[in-house]
């Protein structure tokens, strides 16, 4: 080749040269710009595409690499890519740096701050105090950056801390029937763990639309758990739940018919939904106190329906977004918004509150408390005494981590917990794992869970004001009320133990139907378990009413015609003395309701704390004749004065030896002066006007006498009994009738055996 060839060949060479690099130029200053513009709209995943061409054609430039790193930083699975491009950045940094200009070359000082946040996502603890240490003494911050940068040095150092510690857990991705490469998160269970809800940005989405972030709209999907432990297929729950626009879920009552719901509307509201069957009705906002023209964010109702927990960050509160709650007033409504105060809540942030079946252990993730970085999940809890909330328990690690922990949701075990995350490893975007704990953190609960059926047909359909109480026998006052699927006839109620362990009397109703009741005993103690009942209702129609039935209703009150809500009513069988049954009345209308059986002869008892038993005998028919009882029963204070008919007490014919048929009635009258220690009482003898009055007189106090003698030997202190015989000077009722003949309902009235009360403290 000649040297004019030569030359040739190197002119046109260089002439290429410039014209490429004069090509690259332009480029890299469409990328930057375009990629800027987009950073402004925070939306990180196209403006990384655009900065990381411009940094394919200048990777030395620290401006851009700050730029790839930021965008690392601010994505759902990729942040771990931030801390190299970061490190290169921070080679080259200036005071005087040009944000939108693409000439720039170094990079702002901020991008030491950002490299402090990348080191923590990997690990690099003391690397990452450096960086934030470097920031502080180039930009001099004032006093309110300084405090926050402060925060972040000190979570630094918290994370070395906590991780020389670690909670024993095993943390297991719940795999491809429930995640995607797409965002995955919030997962919601019932209490039995048989259904998740979860929201997700994957394709499918209705409508299709994206965000401006280049993201699906978020929908609502639900999976069920199959018999060998795994879940089935997520599936988009459908309309009228999920619509163009964001849906999210972000908590479902226990027994999994009530779903909250986030939405942008207003701000950000929270609505709520029920499954009626196999259906969701349309969401409808919460009450006016809860959703504002601020952001509410998340919310979570308390086992028994009546304590609401939500997140907002509306102006009053302890700064950014704080918890609040609201309880169910008597008329259904919610009350005002009460903060939860500084105790929980801190100048930064709150949310995704979850409230335990336990009722008093209380979920929640926080930025502003002390964390291992960004949002850990924290547990505290309300004495319920006091209504005053313990300090909050940090999970540890490696349930927190560095990064973002939030939408932790445990189950009512307290051995198992779900929550979304970023890890490596995953299937792609945020996935949805499940943890499984060494111990339980909350309190031991009762899961009373199964199925109803009416005249042996599974749907409830054919039943209306079908309800499920649970009563707390010691104070009367129901603790949960539960409607089962329409469809299914399904149910879940949580049962707490208490400090001293507690009794629930569980009734299952519905209107023309014959109630069926229920004693469950939780001692203190006791550990998680679940009860499973398959309850059947039989209808109360004209084919029942010719079995020869008694059907026993009315109203429990006292003195003054007030309801008693709560008061026990004891069936037995008067022959042997067994139980049958045992009924309470409604905690609301102190109004009763059940079905006696033909052919047997029955002891009922009806009592409450606080106040004398009343009995009566109930004798039905052998005979195919149905019929109704319908009574108020009116029960007596103990209190000095009043008294009771002992009405179950026989004895022979002018003799003072009791029957058999009183053992009932006499040890419900030791039960109750063995249970009030500093009664004291009188009982009387009466009899009817007929024969020697002398002799009456003498048998009604050998009948007191005898009384006072049995229930001495059965161990009640002679001191607390007087007997006494009045023979027939205090009737109740007529002796004889107009025409002078005796009164036969009169004179049985009159022969009886009262219990008065003489001292009561």
């Amino acid at each position: 080749m000649n040297l004019k060839t030569k030359l040739l060949l190197l002119a046109l060479f260089g002439a290429s040269s410039i014209i490429f690099a004069q090509g690259n130029k332009t480029k890299y200053r469409e990328k930057f710009t375009e990629g800027n513009f987009l950073l402004l709209e925070k939306n990180y995943p196209m403006a990384l595409r655009n900065f990381l061409q411009a940094y394919y054609i200048d990777s030395t430039n620290a401006n851009i690499n700050y730029k790839v790193g930021l965008c690392y930083l601010n994505s759902a699975s990729e942040k771990l890519k931030a801390a190299y491009y970061l490190e290169k950045a921070v080679q080259g940094v200036s005071k005087k740096y040009s944000d939108f200009e693409p000439t720039e070359k170094k990079a702002p000082i901020m991008a030491h701050y950002y490299l402090g946040e990348a080191y923590r996502l990997v690990g690099k603890f003391k690397e990452s105090g450096e960086s934030f240490g470097k920031y502080k003494d180039l930009a001099k911050p004032n006093e309110s950056d300084m405090k926050q940068l402060d925060r972040e040095v000190d979570a630094s150092y918290n994370a070395i801390e906590m991780m020389k510690n670690p909670t024993s857990v095993t943390i297991e991705n719940l795999g491809d029937s429930i995640n995607t490469e797409y965002p995955d998160y919030s997962p919601l269970l019932s209490a039995d763990e048989s259904v998740m809800l979860l929201t997700s940005r994957r394709p499918g989405s209705t409508g299709g639309e994206k965000t401006i972030d280049d993201q699906f709209y978020e929908d609502i999907y639900i999976s069920y758990k199959k018999k060998d432990g795994s879940w089935s297929a997520a599936s988009p729950i459908g309309p009228p739940i999920n619509t163009n626009s964001n849906e999210a879920a972000v908590s479902i009552s226990t027994d999994g018919q009530q779903m909250f719901i986030y939405k942008d509307s207003n701000g950000g509201d929270l609505y709520t939904s029920s499954l009626e069957g196999d259906k969701w009705t349309v969401p409808t906002p919460l009450g006016s106190d809860i959703n504002t023209p601020f952001w509410e964010t998340h919310a979570c109702i308390s086992a028994d329906g009546n304590t609401i927990y939500f997140v907002s960050d509306r102006k009053g509160g302890q700064g950014g977004r704080d918890i609040y709650r609201c309880v169910k007033l008597p008329n259904g409504q919610w009350s005002l918004a009460l903060n939860l105060g500084p105790t929980v809540n801190t100048a930064y942030d709150e949310d995704s509150p979850f409230i335990h079946p336990d009722g008093v252990t209380l979920y929640f993730s926080s930025n502003g408390h002390k964390t291992m970085g960004g949002f850990d999940i924290f547990y505290t809890s309300k004495n319920n005494e006091e209504g005053k909330w313990s300090a909050p328990v940090s999970m540890g690690y490696p349930i927190n981590t560095s990064d973002d922990d939030i939408f932790y949701v445990p189950t009512t075990d307290g051995r198992h917990a779900y929550y979304s995350s970023s890890k490596s490893g995953g299937k792609g975007d945020k996935d949805i794992y499940r943890i499984t704990l060494e111990s339980a953190v909350s309190e031991p609960i009762t899961l009373l869970k199964g199925y109803l059926n009416f005249d042996g047909k599974s749907d409830i359909a054919s039943a209306s004001n079908v309800r499920i109480t649970a009563t707390d026998v010691e104070t009367g006052t129901i603790v949960q009320e539960v409607r089962p699927n329409s469809k299914t006839g399904k149910y879940i109620i949580t049962l707490s133990p208490g400090a001293s362990g507690k009794t629930y009397n569980v009734t299952y109703e519905a209107e023309s139907f014959q109630p069926v009741s229920e004693t469950i005993k939780i001692e203190p103690g006791s550990s998680y378990q679940e009860l499973e009942r398959e309850i059947g209702l039989k209808s109360i129609n004209f084919e029942s009413k010719t079995l020869g039935t008694v059907s026993v209703s009315g109203t429990i009150t006292n003195k003054d015609a007030k309801p008693i809500p709560g008061a026990k009513i004891t069936i037995k069988d008067n022959n042997t003395g067994q139980l049958v049954a045992t009924y309470y009345s409604n905690a609301t209308d102190g109004m009763y309701y059940f079905v006696l059986q033909r052919g047997q002869n029955y002891y009922l008892s009806y009592e409450a704390e606080g106040y004398l038993f009343q009995s009566e005998n109930v004798n039905v028919p052998k005979e195919p004749v149905y019929s109704e009882i319908n009574k108020v029963i009116v029960l007596e204070p103990i209190q000095k004065g009043t008294k009771i008919t002992l009405k179950n007490l026989f004895f022979a014919s002018g003799k003072s030896l009791i029957s058999k048929q009183s053992q009932i009635e006499l040890e419900k009258l030791y039960t109750l002066m063995k249970e009030n220690a500093d009664l004291v009482i009188e009982i009387a003898g009466h009899t009817d006007n007929a024969g020697d009055e002398k002799k009456n007189i003498k048998l009604s106090q050998d009948r007191a006498n005898a009384v006072v003698t049995y229930l001495v030997k059965k161990g009640i202190n002679a001191k607390q009994m007087v007997a006494k015989g009045y023979g027939p000077s205090q009737p109740v009722a007529k002796n004889t009738l107009p025409n002078g003949k005796p009164d036969v309902s009169g004179m049985a009235q009159n022969r009886r055996v009262e219990m008065k009360v003489l001292e009561s403290k």
